[in-house]
């Protein structure tokens, strides 16, 4: 499991701001999340940097495409489910081989 997923699944959101990395909301963040969060900053920091695109599916068939700044799953399924309701939504990796 991704430590983005991993996140999500306590409720939360990601994202980087910046040199900044943003947990919210903060009220559900415990002493030991916060602990974790630190031990794996890194690897969060990199797992936002490489949710920057998202493909919109609706059916199981690629109906779009989402890019702008790091978002988490959660955000990005938000943002396609307000304009479609079956709307279901994967990361894109970037490619940094270039």
């Amino acid at each position: 499991m991704a430590a983005i997923d991993y996140l999500t699944d306590q409720g939360l959101t990601v994202q980087v701001v910046g040199d900044r990395l943003m947990v919210a909301p903060s009220g559900k963040l415990t002493p030991d999340l916060r602990q974790w969060i630190k031990e794996h900053r890194t690897e969060l920091m990199d797992e936002a940097r490489l949710y920057r695109c998202w493909r919109i599916y609706r059916g199981g068939k690629p109906i779009g495409t989402m890019v702008g700044a790091p978002i988490t799953y959660a955000t990005a399924l938000g943002h396609a489910r307000f304009r479609w309701d079956d709307a279901e939504v994967y990361p894109v990796r970037e490619s940094h081989s270039e």
